[in-house]
């Protein structure tokens, strides 16, 4: 029957479906882009303890503690670019600056992230790096005859 009070089903589909699109082509990227904010994140404050850590094991004997840290963290905010909101912390164990002395350095960034519709995502993420390292025992300024024990 073709007639003009009988239906078919075409076009019936598409209201139910329109839902499902927009959770498809709207959240869906904004999911993408807060997990990839996250891991931006993480790549940054990886870099930063890093070349913070590098740049203090390898300075000369002589330097003060205060300059070798302050050049140490130009060196760890120079590897991040532009994020200039992570916070880098250094934990020397020892304070004499001997042979053998472990450097560890934790940079941490805090995302403020808008929160997700349907998606029980936080809005505030802490990301952590830490990086730990010994003092080089052939950096400049001292002498040959130190190493670390085995």
């Amino acid at each position: 029957m073709t007639g003009p009070l009988c239906r078919d089903s075409q076009g019936s589909v598409g209201f139910e479906v329109l839902p499902f699109l927009t959770l498809l082509f709207v959240i869906g990227p904004l999911a993408l882009l807060h997990g990839w904010a996250v891991i931006d994140a993480k790549l940054a404050a990886n870099a930063a303890a890093r070349e913070t850590t590098r740049a203090l094991v390898e300075m000369p004997v002589g330097t003060p503690p205060d300059q070798a840290i302050h050049i140490a963290l130009l060196h760890g905010r120079a590897a991040t670019g532009d994020q200039h909101d992570i916070a880098i912390e250094v934990v020397v164990t020892r304070p004499d600056p001997s042979t053998c002395v472990r450097v560890t350095v934790t940079a941490t960034r805090t995302l403020e992230l808008p929160p997700l519709p349907f998606l029980d995502l936080p809005g505030r993420q802490m990301v952590r790096s830490t990086y730990s390292e010994l003092l080089d025992p052939y950096r400049d300024g001292q002498p040959r005859r130190s190493a670390c024990p085995a």
